[in-house]
Order: C-alpha cells, then sequence, then structure tokens
C-alpha cells in the first residue's frame, strides 16, 4: 500500500507510525487528492480517529502520562552520579560527582557538601566542600577527589538550599583485567634510559631491519625541520642584565660549537668591541672614564646584528649599539659555548 501511494506521488515520509490495525500518517492533500487516496485504499480518518491503546491494554501509563508532574522537594534535589573509591601507590582515594537540580543558580551559587563514613554501621562525618563544575557556561555537576585512609562504606552529599542525598561506594574498575605484567610472556622493564631522538632513530632502523615483516621506515617527501633548533644561550644574567646569543646555524650544523667569552679589560673610556677568530667570540666590554663597566642604555632591548663567522665572512662587526642585549652590567672574564640540543638529525631522514 504504501509503494502505491508514494509511486502516486504523495509525500509520506514525516509521521508515520505502526498500529495494530495497519500504518498511520498524515498528508497535505486536496479534495482531489483525497479522493485519490480513496480510490487507491487509503481510510481516511477524521480529527480524534486515530488508534489508541486502552487503559487495560497499555497498563495504565496512559494515565501516569496525564498526570500532571509533581515538584521535586528540596531533599530530591541532589543525586549522586560517582562515587569511586580507588588506591595507588598505597593511598586511598575516594572520586565523588553529584548534581543538583538548582545548580546553574547564580544568585547565590548553590553550594553542596560531602561527608562520609569510615565503614559499615559507622556515622558520617568530615564534611567538605565540593567544587562547582562548569562546561562551556553550563552548570554540569558538582565534583572532588579526596584522599582517605579507610575505605567509606557510604556518602552523603547535602547542598546549600537543603537538598541530601546518600550512596553506597563503589570500587572504580572493581573486576577489571589482570595487568599485563601478569602474564609471562609478557616483556617488559627493559627499557632502562632516555633515549635522544638520534638514539631512536638508530633503534628504529635496527627494527626494520630485523623485523621487515611488521616495520618499514617511511621517507616522506617533504622534510621538516625536525626536532632541532638555533643554538641559544643567555650571559650575564637573567631578566634585564643579559645578553641573548644565538646562532645562524643550526646547532648541529655548526652552532653548538660556537663559544662566547665577555673579557673585561683594563683601562678607561673603552669603547665595546668585538673580536671573532673563527667559531670564538670575545667581547671586549665597555669602560667609563672612572674605569667601571659602562653602561648601555638602548630602552630595555637591543636589536642583535650578524657577527662575522664562517657562515657571513663579510657581516661587519657589530658596535655597542649592534649587540642583542640589555641595559645591565655584564660579567668578565666568563667564556659560554652555546648548547646544544639532543637532536642532530632531521625528522624523516
Amino acid at each position: 500500500m504504501l509503494d502505491k501511494v508514494a509511486a502516486a506521488g504523495f509525500d509520506l515520509e514525516h509521521g508515520l507510525r505502526r498500529v495494530p490495525t495497519g500504518i498511520e500518517g498524515e498528508a497535505v492533500a486536496t479534495a482531489e487528492q483525497v479522493a485519490e487516496l480513496q480510490a487507491l485504499g487509503v481510510e481516511i480518518l477524521g480529527d480524534g480517529e486515530g488508534f489508541a491503546w486502552t487503559e487495560e491494554a497499555d497498563g495504565g501509563l496512559q494515565a501516569l502520562r496525564t498526570k500532571a508532574v509533581q515538584p521535586l522537594t528540596h531533599e530530591e534535589t541532589v543525586r549522586i552520579a560517582r562515587a569511586d573509591w580507588f588506591t595507588t601507590k598505597g593511598q586511598g582515594f575516594l572520586y565523588v560527582e553529584a548534581r543538583t537540580t538548582e545548580g546553574a543558580q547564580t544568585s547565590p551559587i548553590v553550594g553542596m557538601q560531602l561527608e562520609n563514613d569510615s565503614g559499615a554501621g559507622t556515622p558520617f562525618g568530615s564534611a567538605r566542600t565540593m567544587s562547582r563544575f562548569v562546561d562551556s557556561g553550563q552548570y554540569m555537576f558538582h565534583r572532588n577527589l579526596f584522599k582517605l585512609d579507610a575505605r567509606p562504606s557510604q556518602i552523603r552529599v547535602t547542598s546549600s538550599t537543603g537538598g541530601v542525598t546518600t550512596r553506597f561506594v563503589s570500587n572504580w574498575l572493581e573486576d577489571g583485567a589482570a595487568p599485563l605484567t601478569a602474564n609471562p610472556a609478557y616483556k617488559w622493564d627493559f627499557v632502562d634510559g632516555y633515549r635522544h631522538p638520534q638514539q631512536l632513530f638508530t633503534r628504529a632502523e635496527e627494527i626494520a631491519r630485523q623485523y621487515p615483516d611488521i616495520a618499514e621506515i617511511v621517507y616522506l617527501p617533504n622534510k621538516t625541520n625536525g626536532y632541532q633548533r638555533k643554538a641559544q644561550a643567555t650571559i650575564g644574567g637573567t631578566g634585564q642584565s643579559a645578553v641573548v646569543v644565538s646562532s645562524a646555524a643550526w646547532g648541529h650544523e655548526g652552532g653548538n660549537d660556537i663559544t662566547v667569552e665577555f673579557v673585561d679589560r683594563p683601562g678607561a673610556n673603552l669603547p665595546l668591541g668585538v673580536e671573532v677568530a673563527g667559531k670564538a667570540i670575545r667581547v671586549l666590554l665597555a669602560k667609563d672614564a672612572s674605569g667601571g663597566p659602562a653602561h648601555s642604555r638602548t630602552g630595555g632591548g637591543g636589536t642583535g646584528e650578524p657577527v662575522p663567522g664562517p657562515d657571513r665572512p663579510g657581516a661587519p662587526v657589530p658596535d655597542q649599539r649592534g649587540h642583542r642585549h640589555r641595559r645591565g652590567d655584564l660579567e668578565p672574564g666568563r667564556a659560554d659555548r652555546l648548547p646544544r640540543p639532543e637532536a642532530r638529525r632531521r625528522a624523516g631522514g
């Protein structure tokens, strides 16, 4: 029947329901279309003539649906969603989530307190305030994780508006699977130390050679910078009293070999200078008229110019303004090697 009606061009995709006497649905139709439907064998029902279960047939459910919803008492406004007990490294924990139907109220905010017993038959005590959890502006529930020395049997949650409820505590993952280490064939505890990326690359290549049926190294067409960076060092102090040095080359491509030394020279009225020999940089500190350290005033931070080196043979030696530094005293007589990053290889080969 439905196929015949649909083939005639009637849209019956929405509102269909199966009843004991057939299938009922709604359709918007003209008088001519009503006659056409009747000719196809469709029974046209008037208002209120649809199928309805009798009171006896549905067991009284219809009567229950028509009853007015009774408002909750204050005591019924709180519900405990979770009350889980677990231990880790010998310490017991109780995790609780509880919700109040008045939790969205913000003036005033409804608070919740949790009490627990110390075992079956013991009284409630140790009232603690629960945290209100709001996600994207919507109240979700109150929750907390508490340390306890003894496993409680029950908890009681009370709201600041008088709601209260109790619940028995459950063991979290009570029937959890046995740990993997319980299987004699499971291999574990063979990683005996930290592996930096170069060692991990080597190990991955070893595994691919040893187990070609399950491991393969796929080289990507576009390489990235990977786990590497320029060599850098902060010299002379921290914050506003420091010189920050960055290499032009990647650390593994020569930046790691650069050294920087601050030299305190005898004399007065000495300008700031820089000497470069290969990858060794000597900064000759400036002196004022009294022979003390001369302070550079660059407004809190200067912009560094390149220091000449093997990769920049034509770069000029910067003057006092050209160093990348902030004003403050520099520590003379100190040579620092720019730190090496752990990785010296590009990802993907």
